[in-house]
């Protein structure tokens, strides 16, 4: 299956049911499949800088995931 195309996002990290969603600048929601857990839970809250790549209509699997 080819990789989808890949997105940096800046926005506010949130804890959405099980998982995390990237709450977008200037509007937009991404729901996101997270790697590392941890580094996540400590960010839940934050506004966040994120590298990923869609894997769904609005799933992006993240690379990279940092502070601002």
């Amino acid at each position: 299956m080819p990789r989808g195309s890949e997105h940096s996002l800046t926005g506010l990290l949130v804890v959405a049911g099980r998982g995390y969603a990237l709450n977008v600048d200037g509007g937009g929601r991404w729901r996101l499949d997270v790697r590392d857990d941890r580094a996540a839970r400590g960010l839940a809250g934050r506004r966040v800088a994120i590298v990923g790549r869609r894997a769904g209509f609005d799933l992006l699997e993240v690379e990279t995931l940092t502070s601002l």
